[in-house]
């Protein structure tokens, strides 16, 4: 079983205690100025943060990807 088939099997609470941890690389200062920012202002941490970025990230491609199908 492959890690995709594994976390097909787990449910939604099991999935988000076993959360991935991904390094990144902040290569912009005014993007990292922005992060704490954002992070001091609404009280959440970089992970939460970054997380919500990109949800609403990949929900602009597929959506761009569909009109872009149709």
């Amino acid at each position: 079983m492959d890690e995709k088939e594994f976390r097909a099997t787990l449910t939604q609470e099991e999935l988000e205690q076993r959360a991935f941890i991904i390094p990144f690389k902040v290569l912009d200062l005014d993007t990292w100025e922005n992060l704490n920012k954002h992070s001091a202002e609404l009280s959440k941490p970089y992970d939460f943060l970054i997380n919500t970025a990109l949800t609403r990230f990949f929900a602009d491609i597929e959506s761009i990807s569909l009109l872009r199908y149709k």
